[in-house]
């Protein structure tokens, strides 16, 4: 009876004696298993899914562009009156803040494209500076 356990623990452990069905894996195939279930479990791996969006990526509309350059610059609304007076283009704190309200509230006011615009150049003006004035094109070609 003890060779019979013998036997059977040798036959478990020695590559030689183990039955047709199992395979020993060599270092590839562990490797593959191994990355193939991190890559299923890992919270950073995207697995995109055909013909589907995420729903709060649908469309930005020109508020969340807004939005997005007031976070991103660290803008308050005494930095954006005074980039929108770089391209003289008056706007009151009043009207930026009814910018940023949330849609559903009665004062608020869709962003239009042309604010869009003259904010966007004015805040080229802020952090490039002014553009240099050009040498006459007279004296160039002389």
């Amino acid at each position: 009876m003890f060779n019979d356990q013998i036997s059977n623990r040798k036959s478990q452990t020695c590559p030689e004696r183990q039955p047709e069905r199992f395979i020993l894996a060599g270092s590839r195939g562990v490797s593959i298993r191994k990355s193939s279930i991190v890559n299923r479990k890992s919270p950073f791996t995207q697995h995109p899914t055909p013909n589907t969006q995420h729903p709060q990526m649908a469309e930005l509309t020109n508020n969340d562009i807004m939005k997005k350059l007031r976070v991103a610059h660290k803008l308050r609304d005494e930095d954006i009156v005074n980039i929108c007076a770089l391209v003289d283009f008056k706007v009151t704190k009043s009207e930026i803040n009814a910018l940023y309200r949330n849609p559903k509230h009665p004062k608020f006011m869709p962003c239009g494209d042309q604010f869009l615009r003259n904010f966007l150049n004015g805040l080229i003006i802020h952090l490039r500076g002014p553009m240099p004035e050009k040498a006459d094109q007279t004296k160039s070609a002389k």
